[in-house]
């Protein structure tokens, strides 16, 4: 972990928008939004890999990279809390 001060602009700034079916048929929105601080170093390997990738952009990249490995360590740890046995 880099914990060099990092100056303001270097915030990578996501916004997603859900839609969720209510009973009665109508949509209904919502926005989350989140901002994580990267060097400029980062930013670029971000770039460069959502593009080799070809992802439509690197906040897309970052998003379903991080989807992914929070989905890895959530199976890890159910499958840890599974193995154990009470004696």
């Amino acid at each position: 972990m880099n914990s060099r001060p990092m100056s303001p602009g270097n915030v990578l700034t996501m916004h997603y928008t859900w839609c969720r079916m209510s009973t009665g048929g109508s949509k209904m929105r919502k926005t989350t939004s989140i901002s994580i601080r990267v060097s400029e170093e980062e930013l670029e390997i971000f770039k460069r890999a959502a593009d080799e990738e070809a992802y439509a952009s690197y906040s897309e990249f970052v998003r379903r990279t991080a989807l992914k490995e929070a989905s890895r360590v959530l199976k890890e740890k159910e499958d840890q809390k599974g193995g154990k046995t009470n004696e």
